[in-house]
């Protein structure tokens, strides 16, 4: 039973949800409670959304608003969302852009580009983001959970992401280094190409720190769950110093070979070239402020853009000279299977 605090807060959110304010809702990794910050745009809590074009939006206030993971339910949100406009490729697309990418890489210095595409699904009449939450909070809790809205712009993103770009808690850090896509097992057997991915991944993240005369320590190298899929993951622990301050490290970092490729400018402008969606808040940043005097930003990853009829999954796979185009679109397909078995639950 609720007592009249609990019963208290979530009238107040629900109260601020009716008010149509563009909002965030977040669990942070290994936690149940989610955190609900409303924009006022002053105050020192900020929810930052950048997108992967590095337009950045900020969600500021002086208050937050915590619940549990139970207590989703017994909220509403907003079903005013934007009519279907993105692209989805074919599989046949997907295949072209994969072999493109290989012919780029034998005849430039480019070592790797991460291609991606868009799983278009239907949204049901039973769509419940409250449903969708809950099962997210329970299924992926290592990863960054949220969802932000801005209904006047009729804006709406959900998603759980296993990829931390940087903790900050005053002068102590920490980033991962993560690559490579597998189902879950006691018994994964990582490819060649694979640890070739990961290793490219690290060494651009040791460069960038090394580039600012930061102090860190690479962990050993360990298997990353994430629901039903594992990566290669690499933590990377890190000394600041009263030079660099926070954001200015994670825009050193982003985008990681992990989600543009190697070398980044190089990798970025093929993908923005070659691509023919808009990736959007895909492969961008998100990310808290000044929450228990830390800071946390992820790689926006396993997450959806959500229209009036459909839903928009955006999936990736890192493509290098090993890359075989067949098990990059089977490894698309096993990250899109994160959200759509959330939604067919």
């Amino acid at each position: 039973m609720k007592n009249k605090l609990e019963i208290s807060v979530i009238s107040k959110i629900q109260d601020l949800l009716n008010q149509n304010l563009s909002f965030a809702c977040f669990s942070l990794p290994n936690t149940r409670a989610w955190h609900f910050i409303f924009n006022t745009s002053k105050g020192n809590k900020k929810f930052v959304i950048q997108s992967w074009n590095k337009e950045k939006f900020v969600l500021q206030s002086s208050t937050y608003y915590t619940i549990d993971i139970e207590d989703l339910s017994s909220l509403s949100f907003t079903n005013n969302f934007k009519s279907n406009c993105t692209y989805e490729c074919s599989k046949k697309e997907f295949s072209e852009l994969v072999n493109s990418i290989k012919s780029a890489i034998q005849q430039s210095n480019l070592k790797k580009v991460v291609a991606s595409r868009i799983v278009k699904t239907h949204k049901s009449n039973s769509f419940n983001i409250s449903k969708i939450l809950s099962s997210l909070g329970c299924n992926y809790q290592n990863a960054f959970k949220y969802f932000f809205c801005f209904p006047k712009e009729q804006i709406a993103w959900i998603g759980a992401s296993p990829e931390k770009l940087l903790i900050q808690k005053r002068n102590i850090a920490s980033t991962m280094s993560l690559a490579g896509t597998q189902p879950y097992s006691n018994n994964i057997k990582w490819s060649e190409k694979e640890f070739e991915e990961q290793k490219l991944v690290t060494y651009e993240i040791t460069n960038v720190l090394e580039s600012l005369n930061l102090k860190y320590d690479v962990q050993k190298l360990k298997n990353q769950k994430a629901g039903h899929l594992a990566h290669l993951c690499n933590e990377i622990s890190i000394e600041l110093n009263s030079l660099i301050e926070s954001d200015i490290l994670v825009n050193k970092l982003h985008p990681t070979p992990a989600i543009a490729g190697l070398p980044k400018t190089e990798s970025v402008n093929f993908i923005n070239s070659n691509e023919k969606h808009n990736r959007a808040f895909y492969t961008g940043l998100l990310g808290v402020e000044n929450f228990f005097e830390t800071n946390y930003y992820f790689v926006n990853l396993r997450c959806m853009q959500i229209f009036k009829d459909s839903l928009s999954i955006y999936v990736g796979a890192g493509i290098t000279s090993n890359s075989v185009a067949e098990n990059e679109w089977q490894e698309t397909k096993s990250k899109a299977n994160v959200l759509l078995n959330v939604l067919s639950e």
